[in-house]
């Protein structure tokens, strides 16, 4: 059935104000009693024909939706694919949802709502066309004028003191400096590992276990899996060292560079991806709600920068705890911390539980390696530290081979990580001081560092929107190139590195422009508040 038609047993009643919108066909997928709509598969589809004049489908419910779920529109000429759709979701209460078709014409689209819902109507809205004097309407009403002013608020107080800075900079000749060359390079790292891990990872568990294809992505996986721990160590590297600064100047300058970043970002997947029409008000509860606990619904990635949070919380205290340890006792607690860990990836490897609850073993323990790593006296275990993590990678490699959950015994705080994480890390160290070492005998650069001199501004421009390429990654690959920006039919070796290499480079545009706009407002606005 086309829209504007009134078909039976589709549990569609008649809608006010727009074109009726009813399916062409279901799905075996559903079952529907009256107007109780319920997915039974893992494949629920609504399929709408002749929709080349919509520009959104309005979807009335009898009753609020319990919980935040997945929805999802594909649009297509002919048959469906998986570069054509929009990945969003419906937030928890809402009454009516709003899937906005992406500009074109489509004369097919698939709406999945992967949830129990009570339907009331769904309703085609039609596409107006495009004049100036629509345009300007647009933004004189409906909130465009207050956007209009806010991105010149941006302006002013993001962009402008950016670039008076810069020009004090060219005049004076000085640039920012303190930046430690082999910890840019780690973070430009883990940067590009986050982003080859979730380009990777939907594409290996679409392949059969057998496929020499599938090894090779999972291997993929289980090394760039690293990245988040990587973040951590450098975060326990950086914090960690002695400094002469109070609790509260620590807040304000090092907490809030991490939380302010998670705040913007959030806004990204909380209304960005978020097919839910009840108003301002409710979007901004259900921003507050997923933010506070930790419930990102199409961000789950973000659970990180809660880790990294809850991290930076305690750091100040353990600064007074290392700085008054001797570095015999820092090798105990190294030792401590490794032995534990070691301990409790093998119970969770040989399904063994365990009722002692190892603290030093998980993330606080991980964060304070970090630090030990960047010692004097680690560099005489640098050998072994790189050998462990090459093991560590090769038997994680096997585990691929013999257990479909190798991802729980490889990922987040494993030993096996712990040893490839701190591999990487001591690795571009030693690089570093190889190179130093090289240049005051006169020698000329050498090795990975080699590289890295050469190409320190891409390397630093990298490091610098790092996290932020962390923040949002997830969002361009969902949002953005899966919305018609890729197409079907490439080698997929082609088509995973070109999907790599867009979703790094718009990551980056993107978090160069947030960062250096809005980020840099608020900044701004706050210290010239301090200082009034």
């Amino acid at each position: 059935m086309n829209a504007g038609q009134n078909g039976t047993g589709t549990g569609i009643p008649e809608a006010q104000g727009f074109v009726i919108a009813e399916p062409a066909s279901l799905a075996a997928d559903y079952t529907i009693e009256g107007d109780f709509w319920q997915p039974t598969g893992q494949d629920p589809q609504i399929i709408f024909e002749d929709c080349g004049g919509w520009d959104a489908v309005r979807v009335n419910f009898a009753e609020p939706i319990v919980n935040d779920s997945i929805l999802t529109l594909y649009y297509s000429d002919g048959a469906f694919d998986r570069f054509h759709r929009a990945e969003e979701y419906l937030m928890g209460g809402t009454e009516t949802a709003l899937v906005r078709v992406p500009a074109g014409s489509w004369d097919r689209l698939r709406l999945d709502i992967r949830t129990d819902f009570r339907l009331e109507s769904m309703e085609a809205v039609p596409r107006e066309p495009l004049t100036a004097a629509g345009a300007a309407r647009k933004l004189m009403t409906g909130g465009g004028l207050l956007k209009l002013l806010l991105v010149l608020f941006i302006l002013w107080a993001g962009i402008l003191p950016k670039v008076k800075s810069m020009t004090v900079k060219a005049k004076t000749g000085k640039a920012a400096g303190g930046r430690t060359v082999w910890l840019d390079a780690v973070r430009a790292l883990a940067a590009v590992m986050v982003v080859a891990l979730h380009v990777a990872e939907p594409e290996a568990l679409a392949l059969p276990h057998d496929m020499k294809r599938y090894l090779f992505l999972q291997a993929l996986c289980v090394f760039c899996i690293n990245c988040n721990l990587l973040f951590v160590l450098i975060s326990g590297a950086l914090l960690l060292p002695w400094r002469e600064e109070n609790f509260t100047e620590f807040l304000k300058k090092r907490l809030w560079k991490v939380v302010l970043p998670l705040l913007v970002y959030a806004c990204f997947y909380v209304f960005g991806m978020c097919a839910s029409a009840d108003g301002p008000w409710f979007l901004f509860k259900g921003y507050v709600r997923q933010v506070s606990s930790d419930t990102v619904f199409m961000g789950p990635h973000l659970r990180l920068m809660y880790v990294i949070i809850s991290l930076y919380l305690i750091a100040w205290f353990l600064r007074f705890l290392l700085k008054s340890m001797t570095e015999r006792e820092e090798k105990i607690l190294a030792g401590t911390i490794l032995v534990l860990r070691v301990l409790a990836t093998l119970a969770l490897e040989h399904r063994v539980p365990v009722g002692v609850m190892f603290y030093l073993a998980d993330w606080p323990g991980l964060f304070l390696m970090g630090y030990f790593l960047t010692r004097d006296w680690m560099r005489k275990y640098d050998p072994a530290i790189i050998a462990a993590g090459a093991g560590a990678f090769a038997y994680s490699v096997y585990l691929v081979t013999v257990r479909d959950d190798f991802m729980n015994v490889v990922a987040n705080t494993s030993s096996l990580m712990l040893f490839m994480s701190s591999a990487l890390f001591v690795l571009f160290l030693r690089a570093e001081q190889l190179y130093h070492a090289r240049r005051a005998e006169g020698a000329g650069a050498c090795g990975a560092n080699a590289f890295l001199s050469g190409a320190r501004a891409f390397v630093s421009a990298l490091s610098r929107q790092s996290y932020s390429i962390l923040l949002i990654h997830f969002f361009v690959l969902h949002a953005v190139l899966r919305r018609g920006l890729m197409r079907e039919g490439l080698p997929m070796t082609a088509e995973l590195l070109l999907m790599f290499l867009l979703c790094l480079v718009i990551s980056w545009i993107i978090a160069f422009v947030v960062d250096n706009t809005v980020i840099a407002a608020v900044d701004h606005v706050l210290r010239r508040n301090k200082e009034a």
